[in-house]
């Protein structure tokens, strides 16, 4: 399991498959609490069965993207992941980028990014992270231009809550010097 300090107690952790009812409540969460953020609905997720949750982190646990969650005393308070898409598999897609309300402002966002990006990293057959943000989502896109991710277009898309939104896509290098 991978653990990273932040300064105030959090941890950057993986979670074991038996863990699959804390993600599968935070995903949830994530979906309900901020729909315009998200490409899948509430109602969506809510739908699938339980292996669906514990194939994901086993997935992960095989090497088939990445899926990791801050903990701060026990309790997940954040989530960040990617996938590997077969049509560009040089290319790592980050998703599922959430952090309670509470808990925003206090950098975990950053160092779940930062870690994930480091585990891109390792992997050589990875040139690059892609994602998309609602333009709307500020801080979202202030952190991906911190971290050295690019606006390479912008496109309109059905958002978890049913209506249209213009997203960036965004990308970044993963095999230069930057942040």
């Amino acid at each position: 399991m991978l653990n990273k300090q932040t300064p105030d107690t959090v941890s950057i952790i993986t979670l074991p498959p038996e863990r699959w009812r804390e993600f599968r409540a935070l995903r949830l969460q994530a979906l309900k609490e901020e729909p315009q953020a998200f490409g899948s609905s509430h109602e969506g997720n809510l739908a699938y069965p339980d292996q669906y949750w514990i194939d994901r982190l086993i997935n992960v646990e095989k090497g088939m993207g990445d899926i990791l969650f801050a903990e701060d005393n026990g309790t997940l308070v954040g989530l960040m992941g990617n996938y590997f898409p077969q049509e560009t598999p040089d290319t790592a897609v980050v998703v599922m980028v959430f952090v309670q309300p509470e808990k925003r402002g206090e950098g975990i966002a950053g160092v779940l990014l930062e870690t994930l990006l480091n585990r891109l990293r390792d992997r050589p057959e990875i040139e690059r992270a892609a994602l998309t943000v609602n333009v709307e989502q500020k801080a979202a896109v202030a952190l991906y231009t911190r971290f050295g991710f690019t606006i390479i277009r912008t496109t309109p898309d059905m958002m978890g809550d049913g209506n249209i939104y213009d997203e960036y896509i965004m990308e970044k290098s993963l095999r230069n010097n930057a942040p």
